[in-house]
């Protein structure tokens, strides 16, 4: 939770890589 680029990998915010 500390760096929105892994949430993408989660699928929680995919908005750098989207």
């Amino acid at each position: 939770n500390t760096m929105p680029q892994l949430h993408d990998l989660h699928g929680l915010q995919p908005k750098f890589q989207a």
